[in-house]
């Protein structure tokens, strides 16, 4: 019995024990000067260090000491302010640094309305980044209970409240003298930097939130015009040809870098069926996939969501009721989208259903063995698919592929039993890396084009870069390129798209622009395949 009785003590003593471990450690660090500075030194030092531009360092000093005012105003304990103003700052880096390192994006106030508050998002997150989130947890626990220890430790000093107070008005009224410069752009969020003020520099969209919806106001100068009134019918010819679209992950033509090194034979495998290289506007640089394909599948320009581009695919599924599948579909095709992601990632299957998608493959339903696959994997999916859909459907098939051989990090050798052409290529590292995976990726995609010639049925195959891998912005300034990342005639944002009619011959030739938005690619495919145009593609 006594046994039982220290047992089931036991887990309880256990915690107290390391409580008052942790509370006597925490007692001799607020009582020593040194050790308060010390640690203060070191915290800067990280927030330094992550933030990387020392232009936005006035604005994280300044919402640090504001929050560390408007405790103290509240408080009056001058050591559980700081300390509360110093760990929201190092968990606001913190989660940037996570995001970042997943989506190429930092952390953004919206994030909460995009993830927290879905409940199926979470459900998503918690399954799929199970260390992560446990992780988030366990700091999100070690914050609260040393803001608690932190609180009961420090004494209410004797500093009237409105010194704090006024400090916290001066801080406030400082901060938009500080605001960076971008930073209420989305390029200011995906350039390995800005890790603590991303969070605190996105509170000003939501001023800008509740401002007009920019796809509701016509564009300046154009004419009045009215709805288009939906069309009663798609008039199909017989033996319309399936549409196959590949988002080829962070694809771009190496010539177009300066100083990259590279096997030249590399660009043959971004010219379309009329022996040119077409080059492709994005709307998004280094990150944001799903920015280029709503444009794509949409035909409206991500640009035009101004800020909010990051979150359009939450947007476009309410708001959309005209898109490249949904009129395909009412032309008789069946269509379907194969995705290295999961359905709720970043709400991309949402949206592309809502656009007219009626199949969607995720990464569970394609057995994907991990997150980062070759490209050979998921055309060795579309295939099977393909092939299954010619001996059970008679209809026309529009599928659109996802990859993802090229996506970073590109800091270890993926395929290590696989050699790229021309390598060593004579780059950095990183560079080297990226080039041998879109070599993979670009002969991946031919062997699946041969085939489906193989097949002896009419397609029309379409492939468009999303956005650059990041490492380019380096490529440019080592070249001396400014590349002004506010500016969408940015090199930047030019990729490709290449159009390959299979088994038969095209109906019309490509544009002569010498850069394509990526939301006339769904109407130029159409041309190209012979489809009858609605009165919104015309």
């Amino acid at each position: 019995m006594q046994h039982a009785l220290t047992s089931r003590r036991g887990p309880g003593a256990a915690f107290e024990a390391v409580r008052r471990f942790a509370a006597s450690g925490l007692v001799q660090l607020l009582a020593s000067p040194r050790a308060l500075a010390a640690a203060g030194a070191l915290f800067c030092i990280f927030i330094a260090a992550m933030e990387r531009d020392a232009a936005s360092m006035p604005f994280v000093i300044l919402c640090g000491a504001l929050i560390a005012a408007v405790t103290h105003a509240l408080s009056r304990r001058w050591k559980f302010s700081l300390y509360l103003a110093a760990s929201l700052l190092t968990l606001s880096t913190l989660a940037s640094f996570a995001k970042f390192r997943m989506m190429v994006i930092n952390a953004h106030v919206f994030d909460v309305w995009f993830y927290v508050l879905n409940p199926q998002t979470v459900m998503f997150l918690a399954s799929e980044f199970a260390p992560l989130m446990l992780a988030a947890g366990v700091a999100a626990a070690a914050f609260a209970m040393l803001s608690l220890l932190v609180w009961r430790f420090d004494r209410p000093a004797t500093t009237s409240r409105w010194v704090s107070a006024l400090a916290a008005l001066a801080c406030a009224a400082m901060l938009p003298l500080a605001f960076p410069s971008g930073a209420d752009d989305f390029n200011y969020h995906i350039t390995k930097r800005h890790f603590t003020s991303s969070l605190f520099a996105s509170f000003s969209d939501l001023a800008r939130f509740a401002g007009a919806d920019p796809l509701a106001a016509p564009p300046a100068g154009a004419p009045a015009a009215t709805p288009f009134e939906p069309q009663a019918a798609c008039n199909l010819a017989a033996g319309a040809p399936d549409i196959i679209f590949t988002l080829a992950e962070s694809s771009v033509p190496p010539a177009a870098i300066p100083g990259w090194k590279h096997d030249p034979s590399l660009g043959e495998y971004f010219k379309s069926f009329d022996g040119q290289l077409h080059r492709a506007r994005v709307e998004t640089y280094g990150g944001g996939t799903w920015i280029s394909h709503a444009s794509v599948f949409s035909g409206v320009s991500m640009a035009d969501y101004g800020w909010k581009r990051p979150y359009a695919t939450m947007l476009l599924r309410d708001q959309m009721r005209h898109g490249l599948a949904a009129y395909l579909a009412q032309c008789g095709y069946r269509t379907v989208v194969l995705s290295p992601q999961m359905f709720r990632f970043v709400d991309e299957g949402p949206a592309l259903t809502a656009l007219g998608f009626g199949e969607y493959l995720d990464y569970k339903k394609l057995g994907t063995p991990s997150a980062h696959e070759a490209d050979a994997f998921y055309f060795g999916k579309a295939l099977d698919y393909y092939r299954r859909h010619i001996a059970a459907d008679r209809r026309p098939l529009l599928m659109f592929i996802m990859t993802m051989g090229a996506h970073s990090p590109y800091d270890y050798r993926m395929e290590p039993g696989r050699q790229a052409k021309g390598e060593p290529f004579g780059n950095d590292a990183e560079t080297d890396e990226y080039l041998r995976r879109l070599t993979f990726a670009q002969e991946d995609y031919a062997r699946f084009l041969g085939e489906i010639r193989a097949l002896n049925r009419p397609a029309v195959a379409a492939q468009f870069g999303d956005h650059h891998p990041i490492i380019t912005r380096d490529a440019f300034e080592r070249a001396g390129v400014n590349q002004n990342a506010s500016d969408w005639g940015s090199k930047l944002y030019e990729t490709f798209y290449a159009v390959t009619p299979i088994n038969f011959a095209p109906a019309a030739t490509l544009p002569a622009a010498p850069v394509l938005d990526l939301a006339f690619l769904g109407v130029t495919v159409l041309e190209v395949a012979g489809i009858p145009l609605d009165a919104a593609f015309a």
